[in-house]
Order: structure tokens, then sequence, then C-alpha cells
């Protein structure tokens, strides 16, 4: 019998992972898959799979359909299973330009499918099918449709990410754009969230034709004024003093040249590891220009970056994990949002822990302070029966040394 019940047990931006129930107590299954709506037969063939299988180096943001059949040795295969189609995760905007025309999705409500273009979020309080696709754009045959009915309700339509290495600041969007009545308006901005409506930064505002409502009119908006850490491009349309219409079509959001260069921040040097124990290690580089502030990233394996600040050329990392592999690298942060890129990683494995760990005293405390000593005193971090001391006039460059057997020492 043919597998049935196919599903998506999980996706990322280049692979689907898929699930089915067997049709009978077969152990191999042969996959056939394909962009959305190819013809059977053109596609892509796996045999001898397991289930669930993970399918690779697909395509972000596209739609797949996929038929699986049972192989059950010998020759004898089931029919394949019905189509079933799911999607890659969406990539964040890398490569400019950006761009958007909304022709390829179809128009209409959403009572039809492809109405809205592919990994673009909305968020309104009118109705839940707007902003959509509608007919009768700039360039046939669609163009995005805002409509905000009833006072204080609006729409938010909100383009895919862009990667964190395009400052929102150097972009412009270039669209064309028009309304149905002299108040009708649109609201660009930024926004951090795709879900929260209050983490929309408005940037400018783009008011209807002055001929006509009606007229389309190309309009061009700079990101050079907004310094906050979205990264997203969104476009808002609300109700003022009466139901508000906005349309847009032939999106470009690209590199803004008219702005002045920044100065320009050169890439860290000499990124090296040095004191690497069980749970700590530190990292040093030479700066590459006149900058004293870094971002630093770590992190373990396919695990997401930690970042951290430093204001010195070098950072102690604690916290780490034994006998585990870390990568790290550098970016100079010359301010003014402007970074470098980022230096190549380097690796450094941590050792075993020790057996008895012979960890740092703490509570170090001074008293008994007269014109010519000093005690100190402290509390042991284990079961150690020796320490040494160390101290130093505040001006001098070199360390006297003291081994005591108590937890305490006078300098005389």
């Amino acid at each position: 019998m043919k597998p049935q019940n196919l599903t998506s047990t999980a996706s990322t931006s280049t692979s689907i992972t898929l699930s089915w129930t067997p049709g009978g107590n077969e152990n191999n299954w042969n996959i056939e898959y394909g962009p959305a709506g190819f013809t059977q037969g053109t596609g892509t063939t796996m045999t001898g799979v397991t289930n669930p299988v993970t399918i690779s180096n697909l395509s972000p943001s596209t739609s797949y359909t996929f038929y699986v059949q049972a192989d059950c040795s010998g020759g004898d295969l089931s029919h394949w299973s019905l189509p079933y189609s799911t999607n890659t995760e969406c990539s964040a905007v890398a490569t400019l330009p950006y761009t958007e025309s909304f022709d390829s999705y179809g128009t209409g409500s959403t009572s039809s499918p492809n109405v809205y273009p592919t990994c673009w979020e909305k968020i309104n309080t009118y109705s839940s099918e707007r902003p959509f696709i509608n007919s009768g754009g700039h360039s046939a045959p669609g163009c995005l449709y805002f409509y905000a009915g009833t006072s204080g309700t609006y729409n938010i339509a909100i383009t895919p990410e862009f990667d964190a290495s395009i400052s929102i600041n150097t972009l412009k969007a270039k669209f064309w754009h028009k309304g149905s009545n002299s108040s009708d308006r649109l609201i660009v901005g930024v926004t951090s969230s795709i879900t929260d409506a209050n983490s929309f930064v408005p940037v400018d505002t783009v008011y209807i034709s002055t001929t006509s409502a009606s007229t389309w009119h190309e309009c061009e908006v700079s990101f050079a004024n907004y310094s906050g850490n979205g990264h997203y491009i969104a476009f808002k349309n609300e109700y003022t003093t009466t139901y508000a219409y906005a349309y847009i079509d032939d999106l470009i959001i690209e590199e803004d040249t008219t702005l002045a260069p920044p100065t320009e921040c050169n890439v860290p040097t000499g990124l090296a590891s040095a004191n690497v124990i069980y749970n700590a290690a530190d990292v040093n580089w030479t700066a590459g220009g006149t900058e004293t502030a870094w971002n630093v990233q770590y992190k373990t394996g396919s695990a997401n970056w930690t970042t951290v600040s430093a204001n010195a050329a070098t950072y102690h990392l604690s916290g780490l994990t034994a006998q585990t592999t870390y990568q790290v690298r550098v970016q100079a942060n010359c301010g003014d949002n402007n970074t470098s890129d980022w230096t190549a990683p380097i690796s450094f494995t941590t050792p075993a822990a020790p057996a008895d760990p012979c960890n740092a005293p703490t509570n170090l405390q001074i008293s008994n302070i007269t014109q010519n000593s000093a005690t100190a005193t402290w509390t042991p971090g284990g079961n150690e029966n020796a320490w040494n001391v160390q101290y130093k006039l505040q001006s001098s460059q070199q360390w006297q040394e003291a081994n005591v057997q108590q937890p305490t020492y006078t300098i005389e």
C-alpha cells in the first residue's frame, strides 16, 4: 500500500524533513520532489530512504511538492502517495537591490490563494486579509493594496528581514504609490518585530499625488536618519479623519548612494587565544585602526553566535565547557553604526576539568592598616592549604610575592 499522511517535521532555508505513515511493514521508500506544480516523472528522485528523511540543498523561500513510494523489495513497489507541498524557510535579504513587483502571486483577498508576497508579514487591526495583492498595479497585473475602514485601525506590510550585515540607515526605498481620496497617506518606517506594532518606527510619510489621488506617482524614501536596531522595512496605512486607502507597486530597496561613505573601519588583525583552561580563555587581537571598541562573538559547533562587547583589544571568556571546541571572531566598532567585517574565526579547545579544581580564593579583605603594615585575609576557594600572595606599590611595575600556609598575611 502507498504511504500516507506526509508531513514536514522540520525545515530550514535549505532543507525540509519529511515523515509519513507506512502503507505496510516496509522499511525503505523512494521519493520524488520538485518545485510546487512540477510534472511527476521530471523531478528529483531519491531511492532507499528511511522514514523520516531530510532533503537538503533546497532553495530558500521556495514551495516544493513531494511524493513517496514504498519499496517492498524484489521489485515490488507501491503506488505513489498523494502529493504533499511545503515551503523552505525564508532567508534574510543579503544582496542588494531587493525588488518586489507584486506580479507573480495572483490577486484577490484571502479567499483566493497566493495573494501576499513570499516571506512578507503583516500586522493589522482592521481586517485579517489586508494588505493583500490586488489587480490594477502601476505595472500589471498586481500591486499591494491597503485599506483601513474604521477609526483607529491600520494595516502594516513588512518586508523580509534584511541581513545584519546591511545597515538599514544606508538604504533607500523607491516605489510607486497612489491612494483614493485627498486624506490618504502611507507611512514608511522600520520595525524590529513582525508581530509587535509598537516596534514600528516611522521614517517618512508619503502623501497622495497633488494632481489626483488615484494617479500613480513615484516615491523615494531614505532611511539615513534611522538609528534603531530593526531589520525589517515596513509600510503602514492608517485611518485618519476618514477611511484610508493606499497602493504601492514596483518596490526597489537599494543602497542610498547619495549618503557620504562611512569612515573606513578596518578589520582587526592577529586574533589569537591564550591562557586556555577548562572553563575560560583569553582572546587577543590588534586594532585595525584607531577604534577603541569591538564586538566579540564565540560559539560551539553549529550553535548561534554569542555576542559581547569589549573596550580593549583583549577579552576574557568565562563560563566555558570543558573538553569543548570553540570558535571566536572579532569585529571593530567605529561608532555611528559603522562596523568592520568580522575577522576569520579561530578555534581553541578547552581541556578536561581537573579532578579537584583549584578555585580562586574569595572575599579578599585588608585590615589593621598602620603607617608601615596592613593585614590581608581571604576565604579559601576549596580545601587548599597554601597560597601565593602578591603586593606592590600602586606606582610600581614589580610585584612582591610571599608564600603562606594560612589564609592571612601581614605586609610589612
